[in-house]
């Protein structure tokens, strides 16, 4: 089964662990029956330069005044601000930049470890998605560090082609288009013609949206499909789906079919 498949994850907003990961992928190799350490795996972990200068701008602030509502304040700077730091493009050393260029690496780094006919399964939580969406966007536009001109777009575009399946998880994306009419909401492209899009949300979780009444391409055109799930009762259960049953079942259920 692993010579079929690998896994590329992307982990959600806020403070993240380097493994946040491995719980997951030890339940799916579980419910899977295979042996653990089989499945080959790349975990994308964005957060390492935000972290450390969130923590940075946290320490100035707390330093420069005695600041309330503390817990608060660290939740706004530390998850929030993600959103909008991944967005900044400007420069090869922005966020936005290096963001994509350590996703670029992990795809790169999982089909080397893969055969030839080996297929991808991505997995996003939360702020995840709109990383990756960004990143085939970027490449299917050459645009950010894909800017037309370079040698490796090709080669980029070649292997999303080996992108079989998206999952996400508490996806936020619609939140980064709200603001624009129906009809300037653009979507990624297929990557290929097999590819689909499972998409997890619980209504319980703020942050977690469905993806197909966010209209046009998200439609039609994506094999979109959003599945309605429960992973608790309170805002915490955004960061619950995949420790659940309910994303966990059909998400090995369909990769075992591959």
């Amino acid at each position: 089964m692993a010579n079929k498949f690998g896994i590329l994850t992307l982990h959600g907003m806020g403070k993240q662990s380097v493994n946040y990961h491995e719980k997951f992928i030890s339940r799916v190799e579980k419910e899977l029956g295979v042996t653990k350490g089989s499945i080959p795996v790349e975990s994308v972990y964005y957060h390492t330069e935000m972290q450390k200068n969130e923590y940075a701008m946290w320490d100035r602030m707390t330093k420069a005044h005695d600041l309330d509502v503390r817990k608060l304040r660290k939740l706004m700077l530390f998850s929030f601000s993600d959103a909008a730091n991944i967005q900044d493009y400007s420069t090869p050393e922005s966020m936005g930049s290096i963001v994509t260029s350590c996703v670029h690496d992990k795809l790169n780094r999982l089909l080397a470890r893969l055969d030839p006919e080996a297929v991808v399964v991505v997995v996003g939580q939360s702020l995840g998605n709109q990383v990756f969406s960004n990143y085939v966007w970027d490449i299917q536009h050459e645009t950010g560090i894909f800017s037309p001109g370079r040698e490796d777009v090709i080669a980029a575009l070649e292997n999303l082609k080996r992108v079989r399946i998206w999952f996400s998880t508490g996806n936020n994306m619609p939140m980064f288009v709200s603001g624009l009419p129906e009809e300037r909401i653009k979507a990624i492209s297929k990557p290929n013609e097999q590819f689909e899009w499972w998409n997890f949300f619980d209504v319980d979780d703020a942050l977690g949206w469905p993806v197909c009444p966010m209209g046009g391409d998200y439609q039609n055109n994506l094999n979109v499909r959003d599945f309605e799930i429960n992973t608790g009762f309170t805002v915490m259960c955004h960061s619950k789906y995949w420790k659940d049953r309910d994303f966990i079942e059909p998400f090995c259920d369909k990769v075992s079919s591959l």
